[in-house]
Parts: C-alpha cells; sequence; structure tokens
C-alpha cells in the first residue's frame, strides 16, 4: 500500500466530519460550530497538499498551501472554536478579531516570502525558515 493514500483519507475523513459539524452550526447556531467546521476544512486542505506531494510532486503552491493551513491555522482555528465554548462571547470576539488580523499577515507572508524548495525532499518548514522566525 502506498504511503500517500493516508493523507487522501484523512482529508476526505475530516472533510465530512467538517460538514457535519457545518450541519450542526446551521441547525443550532453555535459559534464554536462554524469556526471548528473551518478548522476541520483547512486540516482536509493541509492533508490534500501532503497526497499532493506524495503522488504529484512537490511545488510552490502546494508548499505555500500545506505551510499556512497545515502548519499555522489549523491548530489556531480548532483552538478557536474552543475558546467559543468556554469563554463569553464577547471576549471569545476580541480573540476572533485578533486571530483574522494575524491570519492575514500568515497570508501576507507566506504571499511575500521566498521559497527554497532545494533544500527540502518532503514537506517541512525548511524551506522557508525565516518566515516566522
Amino acid at each position: 500500500m502506498n504511503i500517500g493514500v493516508i493523507p487522501l483519507g484523512s482529508c476526505i475523513i475530516s472533510l465530512l466530519f467538517a460538514l457535519t459539524v457545518i450541519d450542526q452550526f446551521f441547525a443550532r447556531r453555535k459559534p464554536y460550530q462554524l469556526i471548528w467546521s473551518i478548522g476541520l476544512l483547512m486540516y482536509s486542505i493541509s492533508t490534500f497538499t501532503e497526497y499532493w506531494t506524495e503522488f504529484y510532486g512537490l511545488n510552490e503552491v502546494v508548499y505555500r498551501l500545506w505551510y499556512l493551513f497545515g502548519a499555522i491555522f489549523v491548530a489556531a482555528y480548532l483552538g478557536m472554536g474552543t475558546l467559543y465554548l468556554l469563554l463569553r462571547r464577547r471576549n471569545a470576539h476580541i480573540i476572533m478579531a485578533i486571530l483574522g488580523i494575524a491570519s492575514l499577515y500568515a497570508v501576507f507572508l507566506m504571499t511575500t516570502t521566498e521559497v527554497n524548495l532545494s533544500a527540502i525532499s518532503s514537506l517541512s518548514g525548511r524551506a522557508c525558515p525565516a518566515v516566522f522566525a
């Protein structure tokens, strides 16, 4: 069995889970469900980039997507969903605004930084080590 099918399986399962959680959001209108579904969708994107890299090779767009979604956004947005579950909504909104600004900054950094794919043979942070140092 090719190891690349594992990220594809993770991608499909997390996408189905994201759809389930967004369905719950539409039924109950709880903000943590919306943020969790966004985080799960981001996880699905990041695992798809792993699948793509395994079967089609590494390229700059896939690397940037993997780094942005997998290494930066997934944990932040899943954690933000938990903050919406545990904190007062006003406090969670403030933190979400900060996360939104930080996310825009991360997107700016990932689109403007130089990526050296020759420094890596698989997905890792070594291709652009100075981005968030």
